[in-house]
């Protein structure tokens, strides 16, 4: 399977809620690299802490993809893909761009690198708002 492949499978998996499927592309020594503005900021370790990661996500928000697309350059690919995240919280959502950057290892991903558009924006959506700032 091409490195590409295994990138749109792992988006794929995620897609379709299948998680086993997202870990077996995981490598065992593989870290997610998630910004420090989003409410799941940090370095998230191994399959284990993918599983996490997702698990924090999506408490936090319901995320639909519009579309994604894959760049293939052989030993390292990108990710690009449109996003809705939706707050379980406060129902409000945020279209948005997120660019991933993934290297491999052994048919798996090893790293990857996480850009959102504007992740303060995504961390004040699951943020909800005082009824007093509302009003004015």
């Amino acid at each position: 399977m091409s490195n590409g492949a295994v990138a749109a499978k792992l988006l794929d998996s995620f897609i379709a809620g299948d998680m086993a499927g997202a870990v077996s592309v995981i490598h065992a020594d593989c870290v997610v690299h998630e910004s420090r503005a989003l409410p799941y900021p940090g370095d998230w370790h191994g399959p284990d802490g993918f599983t996490t990661l997702v698990g924090t996500m999506v408490g936090l928000f319901d995320v639909t993809f519009a579309g994604y697309e894959i760049i293939d350059d052989g030993d390292g690919v990108s990710m690009r893909a449109f996003a809705t995240f939706t707050s379980r919280a406060t129902g409000r959502s945020l279209d948005t761009s997120i660019v991933e950057i993934y290297r491999f290892r052994d048919g798996q991903i090893v790293d990857a690198d996480i850009y959102y558009k504007d992740p303060g924006a995504i961390r004040d959506l699951a943020v909800e708002v005082p009824a007093a700032q509302v009003s004015g």
